[in-house]
C-alpha cells in the first residue's frame, strides 16, 4: 500500500474522531438545555461514526454508550 494512501487514511480517521467528539459536546449543550431527544440522536450518530472509525471494541465507543 502506497504510504500516501496510508497517510490520507489516518488523515480521515482523525477527521472522523475530531466529528464525533464535536458531536458529543453538541449533544451535551443539549442534554443541558433539556433537548433530550435532540441530544440523543446526536449521541447516535457521535456513536455511529466513533464504531465505523475505531471498531466496535474500541474504549472510545463504550464511553459514548
Amino acid at each position: 500500500m502506497p504510504a500516501g494512501r496510508l497517510l490520507n487514511e489516518g488523515m480521515e480517521r482523525d477527521l472522523m474522531r475530531d466529528t464525533a467528539k464535536t458531536l458529543n459536546n453538541l449533544a451535551a449543550v443539549l442534554h443541558q438545555l433539556r433537548k433530550f431527544d435532540e441530544a440523543i440522536a446526536v449521541h447516535g450518530r457521535a456513536l455511529a461514526i466513533k464504531k465505523t472509525s475505531d471498531g466496535e471494541r474500541h474504549f472510545s465507543v463504550g464511553h459514548t454508550l
